[in-house]
């Protein structure tokens, strides 16, 4: 048995990278922010999202 991260084998990206390592889904990142954005748009004028850095402060996700 194989584990796949949105479409990759697990053990490919360990073996490209090494472990241990932090996998993130960027699509999944930018649908949620999408999706809050519209929300906050329907109730809200002049709002803005900001990211909290406490929440994860990896670079490569900014």
């Amino acid at each position: 048995d194989v584990l796949y991260f949105a479409g990759k084998n697990t053990l490919d990206i360990s073996e490209e990278y090494g472990t241990p390592i932090y996998v993130i889904n960027e699509n999944t990142i930018r649908e949620r922010y999408k999706n809050l954005k519209i929300l906050l748009n329907s109730e809200y004028e002049n709002n803005r999202i900001h990211y909290a850095v406490k929440a994860n402060s990896n670079l490569s996700v900014f």
